[in-house]
């Protein structure tokens, strides 16, 4: 069972051989072409942030009335499978989640959390194409 973050990242890159890690402990790897980033969360040993890029807002063409979209996905996790789209300081639209990480204990378990990261994050692309 996945006790800390050393264990969790142990498993992480069993799935995920190609992941690197920086010197500030964040994890970062792709999946379908969806950049992932995973840290620990500084106030809480027991969770990981877990992050999806799904895409740059400078790629929308009507940037703006799809970012309001995004924020009202947000509203009770509405279309966001219970995480938060929220704007980086590089233009993109980011997935964020924190995840106890005893939720995230064996491969099977974590291997659903990230099918379903991606599988949202897909679905805000294809919602990004409404507004071009």
């Amino acid at each position: 069972m996945t006790t800390d973050f050393n264990d969790f990242t142990a498993l992480l890159k069993e799935i995920c051989p190609d992941c690197a890690q920086d010197d500030d402990g964040i994890i970062s790897f792709t999946l379908q072409d969806i950049s992932f980033f995973v840290a620990p969360c500084p106030e809480d040993p027991s969770c990981a942030l877990i992050r999806a890029r799904v895409l740059f807002l400078t790629e929308v063409p009507r940037a703006g009335d799809f970012a309001r979209a995004a924020l009202s996905g947000n509203f009770f996790w509405n279309g966001t499978n219970g995480a938060t789209l929220s704007a980086g300081p590089d233009e993109g639209l980011y997935l964020t989640e924190r995840r106890p990480l005893d939720e995230l204990a064996d491969e099977a378990a974590l291997r659903s959390c990230l099918d379903d990261f991606t599988s949202t994050a897909g679905q805000w692309q294809v919602r990004s194409a409404l507004y071009a």
